[in-house]
């Protein structure tokens, strides 16, 4: 059995669905979590600076990929963890690191 084959670049597409449904600082159900996870098909948990990807659901200890989130991607968590920044859609691209 082969595991999932990760992108060296991810594209996230953060919608106006993913910001409603998004939960302030949790790093599996934010609105960047909720977009990676559409994006990879696999669970993530999303920090201040990565989005690490699990091969299988429960193994959280053992991150399979990880990406860096470019500055805008920072920016738009620390906003929306702010219950008082609005935040809009955003797209980026994160570049793998692990």
């Amino acid at each position: 059995m082969t595991g999932p084959t990760w992108p060296g670049l991810l594209t996230v597409h953060v919608t106006a669905g993913d910001i409603a449904a998004g939960e302030p600082q949790t790093c599996a159900t934010c609105p960047v979590a909720l977009a990676a996870r559409r994006a990879l098909g696999a669970p993530v948990e999303v920090g201040y600076s990565l989005i690490e990807a699990y091969a299988c659901p429960g193994e959280e200890d053992a991150p399979a990929a990880a990406w860096a989130l470019p500055a805008a991607a920072q920016d738009f968590i620390v906003r929306f963890d702010d219950d008082d920044c609005p935040v809009e859609p955003i797209t980026f691209t994160a570049e793998r690191v692990a």
